[in-house]
């Protein structure tokens, strides 16, 4: 693991100080941010060739698709 952070804009900011990009990229998905696909997408746009997995506690099948659709490699869903 390279680095750890609390929401998108903090990861943007991180990777765009790494010398050398990660090849994947772990995001455990917090849905109570309105906006969270709309990050995703804008994560995918500046860093194409970065794996994305998701993780989340909600198995919702509109918002697996729509990760899908952004590129995510997969989606981990953990029941509680």
């Amino acid at each position: 693991m390279l680095f750890r952070s609390e929401n998108i804009e903090d990861g943007l900011s991180k990777l765009s100080t790494l010398e050398k990009l990660s090849k994947v990229c772990v995001i455990d998905l917090d849905f109570y941010d309105k906006q969270i696909l709309s990050k995703l997408q804008k994560l995918r746009l500046e860093y194409p060739t970065i794996k994305l997995l998701s993780h989340s506690d909600i198995d919702n099948e509109t918002v697996g698709k729509a990760l899908l659709d952004i590129g995510f490699s997969s989606c981990l869903v953990s029941a509680l």
